[in-house]
C-alpha cells in the first residue's frame, strides 16, 4: 500500500503488537513521483473522477437562494408581529394578521423544500452529496419552522390577553 502526502510517501501500514494500533513506515520521496505516477495532473484527474465534480449541483443554487430569502422573510414578519404586541402601537388584530402571514410563508417554504428535495434525489449526484444537500436544506427551512412556532405562541398570548 502506498499513499503520497506531498514529498512524504507511506510505504506500508503494519499492525503493532504492543498497542494494537496501526503505524506507518514513512520515507522521504526524493524522486518527486507520487504513488499514482509521475504526473500530478493525472493524479488530480483520478481523484476528481473518483469523487465527482463538485460543480454538478450548481443547478440548485438559485433554488436554495430563493428558499433562504423566503425563510428569512418569515422572521421579519415575526419581528413586526412581536413589536406590534409588545409596544402596543398596533391593535391586537394587526399582530394576529402578521402571525397568519408567517404561517403562509412557512407553508410556501415547505412546498419549495419538497420541490427541491425531489430535484435533489432525481439528479445524478452521488448519494452522499444528495444527503448533504438535503441536510443543508433542512437547516435552512428550520428557520421558518421556528418562526411559525414562535408566531403560534404569540397568537396564543394575544388571544389570552383579549379574554
Amino acid at each position: 500500500m502506498c499513499r503520497s502526502y506531498g514529498r512524504l510517501r507511506i510505504i506500508k501500514i503494519q499492525k503493532s503488537s504492543c498497542f494494537g494500533c496501526n503505524f506507518c513506515h514513512i520515507r522521504r520521496d526524493t524522486s518527486g513521483a507520487s504513488c499514482y505516477g509521475n504526473d500530478w495532473e493525472r493524479n488530480y484527474r483520478r481523484r476528481t473522477q473518483l469523487h465527482g465534480n463538485s460543480n454538478r449541483a450548481n443547478f440548485l443554487k438559485p433554488k436554495y437562494l430563493e428558499v433562504i430569502k423566503e425563510s428569512l422573510g418569515g422572521s421579519t414578519a415575526l419581528k413586526h408581529a412581536l413589536l406590534c404586541y409588545l409596544e402596543g402601537v398596533c391593535p391586537v388584530e394587526v399582530s394576529r394578521q402578521h402571525s397568519r402571514e408567517i404561517g403562509l410563508i412557512e407553508s410556501k417554504v415547505d412546498k419549495m423544500e419538497w420541490d427541491i428535495t425531489k430535484k435533489i434525489f432525481s439528479s445524478d449526484l452521488s448519494y452522499s452529496h444528495k444527503i448533504h444537500l438535503r441536510l443543508c436544506l433542512e437547516s435552512i427551512v428550520n428557520v421558518s419552522d421556528l418562526a411559525e412556532d414562535a408566531a403560534d405562541r404569540l397568537e396564543l398570548v394575544t388571544l389570552k390577553s383579549m379574554v
